[in-house]
């Protein structure tokens, strides 16, 4: 692994247990229903027991825990752009950031929404909010269209090679 890959991947590690401490340290002071639904506005849908408050901790380790074996083998990334096994393989240095820097988003994600709900429950905000979503999902779209465009550039390249050998 490169060090900005190690970067992203103890960004996202760190934000997990950055979860889990808030969970643990604000058992004692939450309500026993807090929010467990958000509309897209980020108004409360509806509202849960306590515990769901470890879900997203809980979610967080289970995706990252999925998603990492894709870094190493990114020939299993489902892409908009045809290729094959080998061309995959060649990819790696373009793929694998780019999975641990959207792995690095939804944590940050999960963050604010752990925090919002936190937040909500104790009765300091009524929502989440809006704003945040967007800039996430801007964050989000602007990575895979980099992504893509990288990938569609080196792919054309290693074809081109190939037709020439």
């Amino acid at each position: 692994m490169k060090k900005k890959d190690i970067y992203l991947l103890a960004v996202s590690c760190v934000i997990i247990a950055v979860m889990f401490t808030l969970s643990t340290g604000y058992w004692n002071v939450l309500p026993d229903r807090i929010p467990s639904n958000f509309g897209i506005t980020g108004e409360v849908r509806s509202y849960g027991s306590k515990g769901f408050i470890f879900l997203l901790p809980a979610t967080g380790i289970f995706l990252l825990g999925a998603a990492l074996p894709f870094y190493f083998y990114p020939q299993g990334i489902n892409l908009p752009v045809k290729l094959t096994f080998e061309e995959k393989e060649q990819m790696k240095d373009i793929l694998g950031p780019y999975l641990l820097t959207i792995m690095a988003y939804v944590m940050a994600l999960f963050l604010y929404i752990q925090w919002g709900i936190i937040q909500v429950a104790m009765g300091v905000m009524e929502g989440i909010g809006f704003s945040f979503y967007i800039g996430f999902m801007s964050l989000f779209i602007i990575s895979t269209v980099r992504a893509t465009k990288k990938v569609k550039q080196r792919a054309a390249e290693l074809r081109r090679t190939a037709s020439e050998d």
